[in-house]
């Protein structure tokens, strides 16, 4: 090895180390053997690349000192001139480009609950940052230097062909119904069908019963061949690069999971549910990746003639969409064989994969959990069927799903089209011949143990339940145990709620925040009039920036100008790219775009769907903006005045933010579930508090006071002695055009919530069915809309009206009134006595509308 290339290995070192990584051995290796690029090129290009690193340290460094010692904000730095619809906040973006950031690095925030499965969390170890394992883009087939030729000519063939079987994959059958479950459950309906048929024959019942648990189990059918897998590989390998710009994946979350499949314990994988790909792309990733190919439970509407054959021979089986055919009683005979085939898989250590949301999202949003599957994974541990089981959530984010167009026209209001053998057809070929949808990025977060997260939530209940006094007496204790079994359900039913959110929240944290989601994002938010691409560049990396401090990975790994492109290229239909009229001193300027939404229906719901997942992170510091207004709406301080000074009490602040939370309870997920909601809000405080934005005021020394005394009372009526807490804000520039941005996050949902609360007067006179109010206030919305006095259609859709009314049935705002005490037989929405009046609606209006702009 030459004195020049050990230099040149000696500079790598150097250089990664100043970042705190150290270089991987493959780039060593190419170093010092001089492959690559000559050592000339090395020292040049690295010296270049220690002299910019040097002078980001300095600039970083001065930033900071500027910042603590509160002098202005471009003391050192030259200021930029920029519109009045950019906020001046955005000229604040990371020197260190994205690139540079996400080859590098890579931040892992899938870990399970530390609180109930604190000893899963140290068991499994996390994905390390680090450039020597990073994100691996499936698509790429890598050949080996002395591979065949025959691999080089066939190299996805050869990369199917290679995999090794990761079997063995038993097949259950009809063996379900020689089980103690099974037997019971035929026994028991077959003594059901003879009471209410009281001149039927025994043995015909006791026939028909077994011939329909013969269907229910065969309809439950499996294998897994690897055959197959193999052959259809290769043709989902091309389909997928036609269709996909990259597929990308973590080599160390991989590897975390196949760690846990080798302890002989039953894995259950939960993704999110986007898409109908959803299921393709994570078995086709476990396949490559020679994982254990799970057995996948699909719903009966995807049970179609040919396709249903194939689907069945990858490991999935079909469940009723709806277990009991009709409302008022249960199908106990297909409960107890469904659950007895799970549980049989278990026990025979085979994976599952399944959907807690059960449907696909239509609105980009993960949806909220349906307990009914996990249930018997709960029964199946308290039972003693298995002594343990790990769940692995994951998630599947796009830069465009490929049901976008139809997710529009559901939101639109048409009905849902049921799945046909033409319709699979239609979609082949579209995926053959239609535009790619872009990146897909696909992470695995941190298995658990149920048994562990199960112990430790019937332990806090029964440390709860402890807490009520000591009843020694022995009539007592059976009034004890008697409350215990009648609670019993209850608390299986916390039980499986719990393990749902927790699921869901870990599926939040390892979702991605692609380039089409920030696009999107910012062009609802901050330039709902449009933008040139110089503006949008600046905007794209202050986002980026703000995204990966909140714990949010960012998928696009090139320059934010690529990555604007390629959004809009996806996003053609939504959005309108038009050249600008420039000087003739700069004719071919990259910059020369202009760059809108189109904020009309349907187009603007493809926006909505998109940028979710980035709205998401930003909501808690959208709720204290939203508080803080509310708190001075009387005084307009927030929009007129941007050089006062905003005081607000502690105890006060907390309670608004409290207020507008509960509001919006079931739009968004706030923070973990074994977090209290006020900690959360507290954290946005924090935050505020640690960007420099607000100051805590120590409270005065204690003195007498009488309940006259008020020293402060805002525009909600609260009054506080003068010896508590306050926090004050400074409204300087940046400051108001932050908190304005905030604001700007909730405000189209909040305006909906608004509209929801003026349309509470159609029920004073008589209740409506859910479905009626919801499409009365909806066709309001939308007339808002079209007449110009609202701007914000990309909430105009049922979910969030839906959202609205849970909202208010929990404030008791309203009742539900059951179907059997009104003529009409349905559920009606009926207003609680204290709000049957136009004030009171009104009053709830106007409370929802000092939170708004």
């Amino acid at each position: 090895m030459s004195e020049d290339h050990e230099e040149v290995a000696r500079r790598i070192n150097e250089v990664y180390n100043k970042w705190g990584k150290g270089p991987s051995a493959a780039v060593l290796e190419d170093a010092k053997n001089g492959r690559g690029a000559s050592s000339s090129n090395w020292k040049q290009a690295f010296s270049e690349y220690e002299v910019n690193h040097t002078r980001v340290e300095r600039k970083v460094k001065q930033y900071s000192k500027t910042r603590r010692s509160g002098r202005g904000r471009n003391d050192g730095f030259t200021e930029v001139e920029v519109p009045a619809y950019v906020p001046h906040a955005m000229t604040e973006f990371p020197f260190v480009s994205p690139e540079r950031r996400q080859r590098f690095d890579h931040n892992f925030y899938g870990h399970c609950c530390s609180t109930k499965t604190s000893s899963s969390h140290k068991k499994f170890k996390s994905p390390t940052s680090g450039h020597t394992l990073g994100y691996r883009d499936i698509l790429k087939v890598q050949t080996p230097a002395n591979a065949h030729v025959l691999t080089y000519t066939f190299p996805y063939l050869a990369s199917v062909l290679s995999r090794s079987s990761t079997g063995p994959y038993p097949s259950i059958g009809t063996s379900v119904l020689n089980t103690k479950r099974v037997k019971a459950r035929i026994e028991e309906v077959t003594q059901d069908e003879l009471t209410t048929q009281p001149g039927a024959s025994e043995q015909a019942v006791r026939r028909s019963v077994a011939s329909r648990a013969k269907t229910m189990a065969n309809g439950l059918y499996s294998c897994v061949s690897m055959l197959g897998y193999r052959l259809n590989g290769w043709f989902v390998y091309h389909v997928f690069r036609r269709l996909l710009t990259s597929l990308n994946f973590h080599y160390e979350e991989i590897e975390m999971v196949k760690k846990a499949m080798e302890e002989q314990v039953p894995i259950v994988i939960l993704p999110t549910h986007r898409s109908n790909l959803d299921s393709i792309i994570m078995l086709f990733l476990m396949f490559i990746s020679e994982m254990q190919i799970p057995r996948t439970i699909a719903g009966d509407n995807l049970n179609l003639p040919i396709i249903s054959r194939i689907v069945q021979n990858h490991g999935s089986f079909f469940m009723r969409r709806r277990l009991d055919k009709s409302l008022d009683r249960k199908d106990k005979l297909y409960r107890g064989i469904l659950q007895e085939h799970i549980e049989q898989l278990l026990l025979q250590q085979q994976s599952l994969m399944f959907y807690i949301e059960g449907s696909r999202s239509r609105s980009g949003r993960i949806g909220a959990p349906k307990c009914g599957l996990l249930s018997v994974l709960v029964d199946a541990i308290i039972d003693g069927t298995v002594s343990d089981i790990y769940i692995v959530p994951a998630s599947i984010t796009y830069d465009r799903t490929l049901e976008t167009s139809s997710y529009v026209a559901e939101l639109m209001g048409e009905e849902k089209k049921p799945e046909t053998f033409w319709d699979a057809l239609r979609g082949l070929w579209a995926m053959l011949t239609g535009k790619t949808i872009g990146n897909v990025s696909v992470h695995f977060a941190q298995p658990f143990s149920l048994t562990e997260f199960i112990r430790h939530h019937l332990k806090t209940d029964a440390t709860v339940a402890g807490h009520g006094g000591d009843e020694s007496e022995s009539h007592e204790s059976e009034r004890h145990e008697s409350e215990s079994r009648e609670s019993e359900p209850d608390r299986m039913r916390s039980l499986v709620n719990s393990l749902g959110l927790h699921v869901r929240r870990t599926q939040q944290c390892i979702s991605t925040a692609m380039s089409t989601s920030i696009v999107a994002f910012l062009l609802l938010t901050r330039f709902r009039q449009g933008v040139d691409m110089h503006y949008l560049k600046e905007a794209y990396l202050w986002a980026e920036q703000l995204i990966n401090a909140r714990h949010l990975t960012t998928a696009w790994g090139g320059e934010p100008e690529a990555a604007i492109r390629h959004a809009c290229v996806l996003l053609s239909d939504a959005v309108s790219v038009t050249p600008m009229e420039v000087d003739d001193e700069e004719p071919d300027s990259e910059d020369n775009m202009f760059i809108s939404p189109c904020l009309e229906l349907p187009h603007v719901f493809e926006l909505s769907i998109c940028s979710t997942e980035v709205t998401r992170i930003f909501v808690k510091e959208a709720i204290l903006a939203c508080s803080l207004h509310a708190m001075n709406y009387s005084s307009h301080v927030l929009v007129e005045n941007t050089e006062s000074t905003i005081r607000v009490l502690k105890t006060e602040l907390m309670i608004v933010m409290e207020e507008l939370a509960r509001l919006l309870k079931f739009e968004f997920t706030l923070d973990d579930p074994c977090a209290k909601q006020t900690s959360a809000l507290a954290a946005a405080i924090d935050l505020f508090m640690l960007q420099g934005f607000m100051v805590k005021e120590a409270a005065p020394a204690a003195r007498g006071y009488d309940d006259d005394d008020d020293d402060y009372s805002g525009a909600w009526g609260t009054s506080r002695m003068a010896s508590e807490d306050k926090y004050k804000v400074e409204m300087t520039a940046v400051v108001s055009n932050w908190i304005r941005f905030l604001q700007s996050v909730l405000q189209p949902t909040l305006e909906l919530y608004w509209v929801a609360a003026r349309q509470l007067s159609l029920l004073l006179d008589a209740g409506m069915d859910e479905s009626a109010f919801v499409s009365e206030v909806l066709q309001y919305a939308r007339n808002r809309l079209e007449t110009g006095v609202s701007q914000f259609g990309e909430v105009c859709y049922t979910e969030p009206i839906k959202n609205a009314v849970k909202a208010f049935l929990e404030q008791d705002i309203l009742v539900l009134q059951p179907a059997e005490a009104n003529p009409a037989s349905v559920p009606l929405l009926q207003l609680t006595p204290h709000y049957r009046s136009l004030g009171a609606i009104e009053e709830v209006a106007c409370k929802i509308n000092d939170y708004m702009f």
